[in-house]
């Protein structure tokens, strides 16, 4: 089944400590721009509380923590007066070239401009206003386009701001977020365990077994209705605290669909336990949902309207927990990126990881990113990996339904194995640029490159793994019968290979039987096999163009009734070389099918 778990999708970045507040009383020579003045995207917000920091952000995502003299000194930018005159205006301490350090700090940030050079292009943000203490000047940042790329893959579709509507509720919000709440929100969560546990002949039934395709539409539907309140609940608790959460959508992350709210903003909090709190409310969320999903299943009589409710708890547990994983931007991430109060800490981390493995590789001098946290180098290396992983389960999870959808959905296989090159290429292509910079010499570059390449292209061409087709099966006036999709290697039906038929359900599955291909083509009233062939559902309409070849049942302990309708089947053709495999797996069918 597709993942529908859902993400923060930002690493936003307070300021350098350095520009936490203006230095004052070290005159230097730079006066940094001649007419400074806020940039478009820029504005600046007040303290979340009476002592906190000023937050100044850039753009959609990206915010810089300021002391109360640089928010006073941003306050004032109107693009007419120089650092001079804006000295005159601030008063002792400040003085002209102080300004001017100042200034070129914010201006290396992105967050001041020199309106001189930006009228042209209207890169400058103008007057700053009086509204606020002292002048400072704060108005809604603008939006982001509706769709948006996020690198390394993402797309972004906002939907709506919910800012407006659930500050109207804060004070009821607040109350929900008070411990005596949250330990009933815990309470439900448990007892939701409690109740799978007391039902675990339903539950191997539902991990194991297709469900129907009505259930299967009642498991997706709630887990599409509970990953959208699963972003509310970040919502909801960062307007708690005083946050302003200003987007919330869907995307394809990692080409897995999936919703997102943006809570940038929640670096204008105070504490980093309130940013956590944030990050992991929607999993406190999604795991309240799915405990009075299965605490509800107690309820119901036995039958497939059951075991759709306990399969819609499982996968709501499930994603919950995948949901924590630190090495991809989920909310895992952020909350730890939040206890930490380390921004970019994944990009950083991967920083590391790249310049550990050049200077292994390549040799050269290295700064560290994050010199204080010893596991940073191998938490790196798994943030680089793990994209790679996800695309590489999405092309594997999708590879025979998007195959069953004929010469379309090959283009998309090819597109998926595109992204998996690109994903690879990138970090090779990162690692050289480390090492270039760190002054590795050019031919201890081309050296170790070439040995490197060249041990990847002796594995792939000698190393044997075994070799399988993905197919499917039918079951058809008492005859099993190997359905082979539009784009298989025809040559998986030829007599003599061993043939696993399978049960497949929402997390795992079970071989039913074993046996062996024939040869031989059945005829059928129909050219098409039924979407359970394919996919993880009992039965289903026919809509796979397929070919159809009987088989010679091997093992069958319980006989044919075991296998139901339809499965899965897996075609064992011995062992080939590593790249053959990969090429056979996923590139073949994609290329047979579209040419036809």
């Amino acid at each position: 089944m597709p993942a529908s778990t859902s993400t923060v999708p930002t690493d936003t970045t307070p300021a350098d400590p350095a520009l936490g507040t203006v230095p004052v009383g070290t005159p230097v020579d730079d006066t940094g721009p001649r007419r400074p003045a806020l940039a478009a995207d820029a504005c600046l917000h007040p303290p979340v509380d009476a002592d906190d920091v000023w937050v100044a952000q850039v753009g959609p995502q990206r915010y810089l923590r300021v002391g109360a003299d640089a928010a006073t000194l941003l306050g004032i930018l109107d693009g007419a007066r120089d650092a001079r005159q804006l000295a005159e205006a601030l008063g002792p301490p400040w003085s002209p070239e102080v300004v001017g350090r100042s200034l070129k700090a914010f201006v290396k940030t992105g967050l001041v401009v020199d309106a001189a050079d930006a009228a042209s292009t209207g890169g400058a943000g103008g007057s700053a206003g009086s509204g606020g203490a002292g002048g400072r000047r704060r108005w809604r940042p603008r939006l982001p386009r509706r769709v948006a790329y996020r690198p390394p893959l993402s797309i972004q579709l906002t939907l709506v701001d919910p800012s407006r509507l659930l500050g109207r509720f804060r004070p009821a919000l607040r109350r929900l977020t008070r411990p005596v709440a949250c330990g009933g929100y815990l309470a439900v969560a448990v007892a939701g365990l409690g109740a799978l546990a007391w039902q675990a002949g339903s539950l191997r039934q539902v991990i194991s077994h297709p469900l129907g395709l009505r259930e299967y539409g009642i498991v997706l539907a709630g887990l599409l209705v509970v990953t959208g309140i699963h972003e509310l609940g970040h919502a909801a608790v960062l307007t708690a605290f005083g946050g302003r959460p200003r987007r919330l959508g869907v995307m394809l992350f990692y080409l897995t669909p999936a919703f997102f709210c943006d809570i940038s903003d929640g670096w204008r909090l105070r504490h980093n336990r309130d940013r956590v709190a944030t990050a992991l409310a929607g999993v406190a969320v999604q795991w309240v949902c799915a405990g009075v999903a299965a605490l509800a299943s107690l309820a119901l009589p036995a039958g497939d309207p059951h075991d759709a409710v306990v399969g819609l708890a499982l996968a709501c547990y499930v994603y919950g927990i995948l949901n924590l994983v630190p090495f991809v931007k989920f909310d895992g991430y952020i909350a730890l990126m939040s206890h930490l109060d380390i921004p970019h800490l994944r990009r950083k981390s991967m920083a590391d990881a790249r310049r550990a493995t050049a200077k292994a590789l390549f040799g050269g001098r290295y700064r560290r990113e994050l010199p204080r946290l010893g596991w940073a180098v191998p938490f790196g290396v798994l943030c680089l990996l793990f994209p790679v992983y996800l695309v590489g389960f999405a092309a594997q999870s999708w590879l025979g339904g998007l195959l069953a959808m004929g010469p379309a959905g090959a283009v998309g296989c090819v597109a998926l194995i595109g992204v998996m090159i690109a994903l690879v290429a990138r970090a090779c292509w990162h690692l050289l640029v480390e090492a270039r910079a760190a002054g590795a010499g050019t031919l201890r570059i081309a050296l170790v490159s070439t040995l490197v390449v060249g041990l990847v292209g002796a594995a792939v061409a000698l190393v044997d793994v075994p070799r399988q087709v993905q197919a499917g099966y039918v079951v058809e006036d008492g005859r099993v019968l190997l359905v082979l999709p539009e784009g298989t290697d025809p040559g998986a039906a030829t007599a003599g290979h061993r043939v696993e038929l399978r049960q497949t359900g929402l997390l795992g599955g079970s071989t039913v039987g074993t046996a062996t291909t024939t040869g031989e083509t059945a005829r059928t009233d129909s050219p098409y096999a039924p979407m359970g062939t394919v996919l993880p559902i009992r039965g289903g309409p026919r809509t796979i163009t397929a070919t159809f070849h009987p088989l010679t049942a091997t093992n069958l302990p319980d006989g044919v009734g075991r296998l139901g309708g339809t499965g899965q089947a897996e075609i064992k053709l011995g062992r080939v070389s590593a790249g053959a495999w990969l090429v056979d797996t996923y590139l073949t069918p994609a290329i047979r099918s579209i040419i036809g």
